[in-house]
This record gives C-alpha cells, sequence and structure tokens, in this order.
C-alpha cells in the first residue's frame, strides 16, 4: 500500500487479538473483484428505491446470523463472531485504516471517533482493540445499530469504550466540532448512488433542496473539530472529484492529507478541518 503524499510503503500488519481479529485469508471481498459485494446490494437498493428499509433488511439478516453464530459457539473457541460477519470492503482496507488512524497527527487514544455509517459496528470494535477510548458508531439504521449493541453486549469487556447511535448524517443531531476523527467507509458512496439518476424520485435537487452529497459534506464539517480528520474510503469516486467536493467547494475549508491506494477501484483519501483564526485559515 503506498501513501500518495509521503511517497512510502504501508505495510499491512495483523493486530492485536481479541474479539475482533484481521483474518488475512477472509473471502468477505473476492480478491478479483473488491467491489462486487458492495455494488450488488447498492444496485439492488437503489432498484427498490427505498435505501432505508433495503439497510435494515440487510441488518436484520445480519442479526439472524448472529444470533445463531451465538448459539452454536464452541465457549472454548478461538474463533470471533465478527469474522464471520460481512465486512464492507474487506479486513485489508480496514487494516490500513487503522494504521493510518494511528499516524495522524495529534490523534491519541483519547481522541474523539466517529464511525460513520457503522453498520454492524465492525470498525468500532477494530478501533477498541488497538486501543482508542472514546467511540461512537452512527447508522440511520435502526436495525443496523440494534445489531451493533447486541455484538457490544455480548462481548462487552471488549467493546465499552463504544457508543452506538441512531444518526442521519444528512440532519445530524450530533453537536458541532464533535469529534477529532470521522471516518467514512462507503456511506458517501451510498447517499451519491441514492441521489443520481439511478433513482430519480430521490433526486433531492428536483425538490428544490441541495443535493445530498453537499448536505453530506457540510453536517460532516460542521460535526468536525478545527483541526480534526475525515477519513473517506471510496470507490464510487475519482480522487479529483473529491477533492472538488471537499477541498474546491469549501474554499480550503477541508485540505487532503493522505492518499492510500487499497484496490484499482478503492482509494483512501484524508482531509484535515483548517483552523481559523481572525477569519483567516491556518495549516
Amino acid at each position: 500500500m503506498e501513501d500518495r503524499m509521503t511517497g512510502r510503503d504501508r505495510p499491512v500488519e495483523p493486530q492485536p487479538s481479541g474479539f475482533y481479529r484481521f483474518n488475512e485469508e477472509a473471502e468477505e471481498v473476492p480478491a478479483d473483484n473488491p467491489m462486487l459485494n458492495f455494488f450488488v446490494p447498492l444496485m439492488l437498493s437503489m432498484t427498490l428505491n427505498n435505501p432505508k428499509s433495503y439497510w435494515n433488511m440487510t441488518y436484520t439478516q445480519q442479526m439472524d446470523t448472529f444470533q445463531q453464530l451465538l448459539k452454536d459457539r464452541d465457549p472454548a473457541g478461538e474463533e470471533p463472531i465478527l469474522d464471520s460477519l460481512f465486512v464492507w470492503y474487506g479486513n485489508e482496507c480496514v487494516a490500513v485504516s487503522l494504521m493510518l488512524i494511528k499516524q495522524l497527527i495529534g490523534i491519541s487514544n483519547q481522541s474523539s471517533i466517529l464511525d460513520l455509517g457503522t453498520g454492524n459496528g465492525h470498525f468500532c470494535e477494530a478501533l477498541s482493540t488497538i486501543g482508542f477510548e472514546k467511540i461512537t458508531g452512527s447508522d440511520f439504521s435502526e436495525s443496523a445499530i440494534e445489531l451493533a449493541k447486541s455484538i457490544q453486549q455480548s462481548h462487552a469487556e471488549s467493546m465499552h469504550h463504544i457508543s452506538y447511535i441512531e444518526d442521519d448524517i444528512l440532519q445530524s443531531s450530533f453537536s458541532d466540532d464533535r469529534f477529532e476523527v470521522i471516518y467514512d467507509k462507503g456511506t458517501l458512496d451510498s447517499i451519491a448512488m441514492v441521489s443520481s439518476n439511478l433513482v430519480p424520485d430521490e433526486i433531492p435537487e428536483e425538490k428544490g433542496e441541495p443535493p445530498a452529497v453537499e448536505t453530506y459534506r457540510e453536517e460532516v464539517i460542521r460535526i468536525l473539530k478545527p483541526g480534526g480528520y475525515l477519513i473517506v474510503v471510496s470507490c464510487n469516486h475519482t480522487k479529483d472529484e473529491l477533492l472538488d467536493l471537499f477541498v474546491k467547494q469549501t474554499g480550503g475549508a477541508m485540505m487532503m492529507q493522505h492518499e492510500v491506494d487499497v484496490f484499482t477501484d478503492l482509494r483512501i483519501l484524508c482531509f484535515q478541518k483548517q483552523i481559523r483564526d481572525n477569519n483567516l485559515m491556518i495549516d
């Protein structure tokens, strides 16, 4: 993995074991088509024209799987349950993301981190495993939050640093300047696809509202602390599109700090919210 900002390779290393552990041979994302498991359900969601209902159904099914895994689990076994649940974009992306967050300037284990679109809470547990202590997972799907909380309750000792909250980033209830790191693995992609002409009835600008991706950007910037970081994992946007959305269109309120290519069509971009002092930007 190469960090485009430093030009150095980023090795992918296994992390400490626990309730969650990295499985280098996990098959959640096929090596020959890493985007398949992301786009197929999204396209079904777009076809159904009810994205929230789709995600609720998806995580209700995962809840059924989780309950069965609990029932069948060998008390003496070591296989973590989260390894058996779906991981968006795969474990390699998770490993690279964790290493990136650990290396961010000014970020410590006491920094407040939001996993935006947390799903089953997989990334929150990974953050907890490597020592972060102020973790929030949010999702607009009530079924996702119910699943994440159920997993947390079944392993309270390893996940007590995590809070799960049902929240829609397009109308977020989070206060201003709340988080030092916001991590988004696929949420922006999903919002952009819903807002595209794949689902004409859902296009917000045709209803006199701002495009959803712009609302997303403004809300993310609002709840991110000055000097804080936004990490976007995307397979649906090019680097130039993300730079346009977060840097050019904000007048430099956000600046890109890191870029990592995970797969051919999957990239991680890290932006930093600039600090204002007397209406001047300070890097």
